[in-house]
This record gives structure tokens, C-alpha cells and sequence, in this order.
């Protein structure tokens, strides 16, 4: 309890990393691509994007401490998040044509996961479909889509071949 509140002494010290950051991941010349994220979490694909010399357009996100958490790292850069602004199944991504070459991002996993029940296409968590809305409007010239080796079950074939390969 006293540490909910803040009042507990610190047993250990805070480690302070002894890696240089920069030095192992310095960013790159603009390479002229512009990538627009979903289901963005913390962030971890965005910066690796925005290292890697993309351009950021947008970033999609549910959960709100996670635009936070963007915002801290790239206060120049278009977050919504919450029910309202970061809910990808209620955006019009038709405004983006013509504007990203690159849709990245990591839908729900918790629907594939062996952690999991593994419901698949049945579960209400399970985004990607909303995932290939924004790529069959938004026409990018590429994707990069991330999520758990879960998804790969046999079970998922049907599923994996409507999603990849009916569109």
C-alpha cells in the first residue's frame, strides 16, 4: 500500500542504462516514404519507422496512455487515441489516399495467441479486418502487419488465406 502512495524508500537504485542509443540505432536520411500506423501501442514500430527515415503521418490507438507515451517521444506528431479518435473501426481512412506509402502496425494478437482461448475471427478483439479496410482504401504500396506465431495455427488457414489473399 505505501507504495501505491508513493511513500515507500527505494530499496535499490535506478539502473541508468550504459547504452548509447544513438550510436546503436542512429537515424537515417529521409528515404521520401510516409507510413501511417495502427493499433500503435507504445510506439515501438512507429519509432523504428521514423528511425528508418519515414515520414510519420498518423498513428491509431485505443488504449489512451499509450498516446502519452507517443507523444513524449514525438510531440510533433498526429496521435488519436481513445474510443472516439483511436478506434480504427470507426475512421474514414479515405482522407489518407494518395498521402502513405507504408500501413504498419500490430492488431490485437490475444484472438491468435496460444496464451490465449484462440477464438480467431470469432473474437470481438480480433481487428483485421479493420486492418485490411485501411489498406484496400488507403492503397498503400506496401504493409507490414505484426503479430503472434499463434496466428500461423492450421486452425487460422481459412482465416490467413481470406485476409491475405482474397483482396
Amino acid at each position: 500500500m505505501a507504495a501505491d502512495e508513493g511513500k515507500s524508500k527505494s530499496v535499490h537504485s535506478i539502473n541508468q542504462p550504459l547504452l548509447n542509443l544513438e550510436a546503436l540505432m542512429p537515424r537515417l536520411e529521409s528515404n521520401g516514404l510516409r507510413s501511417l500506423s495502427l493499433f500503435s501501442g507504445g510506439g515501438g514500430l512507429d519509432l523504428g519507422f521514423d528511425l528508418a527515415g519515414f515520414e510519420h503521418v498518423a498513428s491509431y490507438e485505443l488504449i489512451p496512455i499509450c498516446k502519452d507515451t507517443l507523444q513524449r517521444n514525438r510531440p510533433e506528431w498526429n496521435v488519436y487515441a481513445g474510443p472516439d479518435e483511436g478506434d480504427v473501426s470507426k475512421t474514414a481512412w479515405e482522407r489518407y489516399k494518395g498521402m502513405v506509402d507504408i500501413i504498419q502496425g500490430g492488431p490485437p494478437c490475444q484472438p491468435f495467441s496460444v496464451a490465449g482461448s484462440q477464438k480467431g475471427e470469432d473474437d470481438e478483439r480480433n481487428m483485421w479486418g479493420e486492418f485490411n479496410r485501411a489498406v484496400n482504401t488507403i492503397k498503400p504500396r506496401a504493409f507490414v502487419a505484426e503479430n503472434v506465431l499463434g496466428l500461423l495455427n492450421p486452425k487460422f488457414d481459412g482465416f490467413v488465406q481470406s485476409i491475405f489473399m482474397n483482396h
